[in-house]
């Protein structure tokens, strides 16, 4: 854990967290809902990793299964698949569904969003490190599943390892 990111939590105090549609959205780290890969999302991007033992699932990886089973590397759809990732969480300013949306990149392609549960969970915690740290948030987590279910192939999935206290998330 880096002692510099605690510190930062330690000394900004619940007492003191702006609400989070007060919060100014640092635009360099933001994504829009229909668009392709950001701008600044390139190759050797300097991330926070924000590690932990918390479990944090994705949603809605039914729509990016494209570009699941491309990080997976194969076209064997009926393989199951485990494999590591490092995940960037990524705020959609103009997301029609839900306007605190927290998109999910893996390597440049969008694989899904948090829940809206956890998003408004954890984007107060994404903004404040975003403007600490000067750079996007990185999580680690896995891509798992494939397989045969039955006579179709199987979906994958994608979860995601988190430090709930990084992201001021209470227990």
């Amino acid at each position: 854990m880096h002692p510099r990111r605690r510190s930062f939590f330690a000394r900004l105090g619940r007492s003191r967290m702006i609400p989070v549609y007060a919060q100014p959205v640092p635009e360099d780290f933001t994504a829009s809902h229909r668009g392709g890969r950001p701008a600044w999302m390139r190759d050797g991007l300097r991330a926070a990793l924000c590690a932990g033992g918390d479990d944090l699932e994705v949603v809605g990886e039914s729509r990016y299964q494209d570009s699941l089973w491309s990080l997976a590397g194969t076209d064997d759809r009926s393989e199951r698949i485990r494999i590591s990732v490092t995940a960037l969480l990524v705020p959609e300013t103009d997301n029609p569904h839900d306007p605190q949306a927290v998109a999910v990149w893996v390597d440049g392609l969008k694989v899904g969003h948090l829940s809206r549960a956890d998003a408004r969970l954890y984007r107060p915690g994404i903004l404040a490190l975003h403007l600490a740290e000067g750079c996007p948030v990185a999580v680690p987590g896995v891509i798992t599943g494939g397989g045969l279910a039955g006579d179709r192939k199987g979906l994958l999935g994608v979860f995601l390892s988190v430090d709930r206290e990084q992201f001021q998330v209470p227990r």
